[in-house]
């Protein structure tokens, strides 16, 4: 009789459920800020707060990636470390297009109107493009390259390196204002 030792496999749909969120936020992002009253600086600094959450969010996300899962990932794979070189480009794109709707935002938050909330919203437009076509590949073409190539301990270091981070950014003042619902 042979006997056959499993090996453990890191989870991923814990990424999935980080990718929601994302996909989530950068949906409604658009749409709450034209809805801002032209002249409702409140409501501009909520929104203003809820984007600068998502933006550290996010980065802290793709800093993690970087860091911790593309270095194993290309020093174990052959034929796909192409596409593992692709997310660092799309991380680049991404916080690119992050970028210039930060830049945008701070017109936007002074004196809210449509006229200022027209270049915001485009930037968030195609920052939501970018972002959606980098955690679909993530997805589809990642997640089973983790779950083949790194050890489950190396797949938690990820989940504790963002627990210490968001832990030292609220220390630091970085208020996570959001609701249960998602942005206030």
């Amino acid at each position: 009789m042979t006997t056959t030792t499993a090996i453990a496999r890191p989870d991923t749909h814990d990424m999935i459920v980080v990718h929601r969120v994302f996909r989530r936020e950068s949906d409604l992002m658009p749409t709450l800020i034209r809805a801002v009253p032209d002249g409702d600086t409140a409501r501009a600094e909520v929104l203003a707060q809820a984007f600068s959450d998502y933006q550290l969010g996010l980065h802290l996300h793709h800093t993690g990636e970087d860091e911790l899962v593309w270095p194993l990932l290309l020093a174990r794979v052959d034929l796909e470390a192409d596409m593992v070189l692709r997310m660092e480009t799309q991380h680049e794109v991404v916080a690119g297009t992050l970028a210039e709707a930060s830049r945008r935002m701070p017109d936007w938050q002074a004196a809210p109107s449509a006229a200022t909330a027209a270049p915001l919203v485009s930037a968030l437009t195609e920052h939501r493009a970018a972002l959606l076509e980098h955690l679909h590949d993530e997805e589809e073409y990642i997640l089973p390259l983790i779950e083949e190539h790194l050890t489950v301990a190396e797949w938690a270091r990820l989940g504790q390196r963002r627990r210490v981070a968001v832990a030292r950014a609220l220390r630091a003042g970085a208020p996570m204002v959001r609701s249960s619902r998602g942005w206030p």
